[in-house]
């Protein structure tokens, strides 16, 4: 019974949470598809989190860590021509459980 405590307590600290993002669709013909970018700094500098094929215009994210997150997207073509960068979204992301409460007892 132990064990298991303990594995439970372990996955609750280690959540992930998920942030759904949407835009509109570009309309060249030749677009391949946009990159998903990600910082935890506003303005960047911003790493790949994906790249998402053309028609699609939802994806989602996986971030593990609290904090405040930032994303942009481009577009790029079939000759590889990316776009400049999307407005930025934010979103801050708090998974951590409140701390356990100290004494039950009866009223």
């Amino acid at each position: 019974m132990l064990k298991y405590v303990i594995l439970m307590l372990i996955g609750v600290t280690a959540q992930a949470a998920t942030t759904n993002l949407a835009w509109d669709a570009n309309t060249e013909a030749d677009l391949a598809g946009y990159k998903l970018y990600r910082s935890t700094v506003s303005g960047g500098p911003y790493t790949i989190a994906k790249t998402i094929l053309a028609p699609a215009t939802t994806t989602s994210d996986i971030t593990g860590v609290d904090g405040t997150y930032y994303w942009v997207l481009t577009a790029y073509d079939g000759s590889g021509n990316e776009s400049g960068y999307s407005n930025q979204v934010t979103r801050a992301i708090d998974t951590t459980c409140p701390t356990v409460p100290k004494v039950l007892r009866f009223n």
